[in-house]
């Protein structure tokens, strides 16, 4: 895998150190990481970077194709350094988020669904359930 400053190099986009550090917190962390936490990570090599830099850096990366957002559906924004094609799976309960194998599934008909008012522009896929722990946890409740 390329590194972070080669990445934003061959994206186009002008290389800060920065920049740099905020796709390599994202490169480290399999776990889809939200920006307050990229952020946490980059202002122990930079204390005076802001969280708006990073939102602003994620926002520029998922521009130019680095990265792409992976869940609103608890809220927060979270990140995936892996463009390729993938699933997700949710818990719904903890909001642990899971790569999945998948091929690319062709789905143009859902781009063909007529919604008035609104232009789709792209269809994302998430699976929803629990994680192992959650699910143990749920169990465990019902029990009692």
């Amino acid at each position: 895998m390329q590194n972070a400053l080669e990445l934003i190099q061959t994206s186009g986009l002008m290389v800060t150190p920065q920049r740099v550090a905020i796709l390599e917190a994202l490169l480290d962390e399999p776990c889809h990481p939200s920006p307050e936490l990229i952020y946490k990570r980059v202002i122990a090599l930079f204390p005076r970077v802001s969280l708006a830099t990073v939102y602003n850096a994620l926002d520029r990366f998922e521009e130019v194709g680095l990265v792409r957002k992976v869940n609103a559906l608890f809220g927060v924004a979270r990140y995936d350094a892996r463009t390729d094609s993938h699933l997700h799976a949710v818990c719904t309960e903890c909001g642990r988020i899971d790569d999945v194998p998948a091929k690319p599934i062709p789905i143009p008909s859902f781009l063909e669904i007529s919604v008035a008012d609104f232009h789709i522009q792209s269809v994302s896929m998430h699976l929803l359930g629990l994680c192992d722990a959650c699910e143990e946890r749920e169990q465990l409740k019902s029990m009692r």
